[in-house]
C-alpha cells in the first residue's frame, strides 16, 4: 500500500479488470477449501506462496475500493 500513490494516483478510482481478480483469487479460494474440507494438507511454504501473490493484488483493490468510498462520500456530504 505504501507504493500504491507511485503506481496510481488516488485521483484514479478505476478498479483493475475482474478477471484478474478472480484470477489471483481462485487458487487461495481452493487452498482454503480443500484445506477446511479435509481433502489435502497444504505446506507452509505453498501457503506463503499463494498468499503473497493474493497479497500483491488486493491493495489495488483495495485502495482503489477506498479511495471511491472516499470520493462519494464527499460528494454527498456525508463527511
Amino acid at each position: 500500500m505504501i507504493l500504491y500513490p507511485i503506481i496510481q494516483e488516488f485521483a484514479d478510482t478505476m478498479i483493475p479488470k475482474i478477471r484478474i481478480f478472480v484470477l489471483f483469487t481462485s487458487p487461495i479460494a481452493i487452498d482454503t477449501l480443500g484445506n477446511f474440507f479435509s481433502i489435502w494438507k497444504t505446506t507452509p511454504w505453498l501457503r506463503f506462496t499463494i498468499g503473497f501473490i493474493w497479497g500483491v493484488i488486493l491493495p489495488f483493490y483495495f485502495v482503489s475500493g477506498l479511495s471511491d468510498a472516499w470520493i462519494r462520500m464527499k460528494t454527498k456530504n456525508i463527511l
